[in-house]
């Protein structure tokens, strides 16, 4: 799992596949836009693929069962990718971002098909992933400043964090959303 010389630098990291105590899959993101999966009991390469822009966050919608989706934010797309029984990545949904930088995505622990994301224009949008599309549930602006992460309270439904690049840490809680 060694890069060569002259590779791209590697902006993220995700674990997942951890069913159970011995299997485990890394995802590495660069500022390529390449995308890889490292199986790391077996120390091989499972898939690479290269994405428009460079990966700046990605998540496994579950971390503790095996793999079936990966959802990847960027320079200046959100992509969703489901994971084939040969660990392949196939492209389900995308969303351009023409304007925004989607620095940090993170699934509901309770609903691994919902996910939130945080933006460098300082908003917090929640995400449903659905028919082979990305559907936007809710968005609010929280800052002026891009939104470094969120994060989800993994017993209480519905409560969220999130720190910005001003020095802001601030909660929320997602509250009658609608699931179609």
């Amino acid at each position: 799992m060694e890069e060569t010389k002259g590779s791209r630098d590697p902006w993220c990291v995700a674990f997942g596949n951890a069913w159970n105590n011995e299997e485990r899959v890394l995802a590495v993101g660069y500022d390529s836009g390449e995308i890889k999966l490292f199986d790391l009991k077996a120390m091989t390469t499972l898939s690479e693929l290269t994405i428009s822009s460079g990966v700046v966050s990605l998540e496994f919608d579950r971390q503790y069962t095996k793999l079936k989706r990966l959802t990847v934010g960027s320079l200046k797309t959100l992509e969703v990718f489901e994971i084939d029984d040969n660990n392949k990545l196939n492209s389900l949904a995308m969303e351009k971002q023409d304007d925004t930088t989607i620095w940090c995505v993170r699934h509901v622990p309770q609903a691994p098909n919902l996910f939130m994301t945080s933006t460098s224009s300082g908003a917090i949008n929640l995400y449903q992933i659905k028919n082979k599309s990305l559907k936007l549930l809710t968005s609010a602006n929280v800052t002026e400043q891009p939104v470094a992460s969120v994060d989800w309270h993994i017993n209480k439904s519905g409560l969220t964090v999130f720190t910005s690049f001003d020095g802001t840490i601030g909660m929320n809680i997602i509250t009658n959303t609608v699931i179609e």
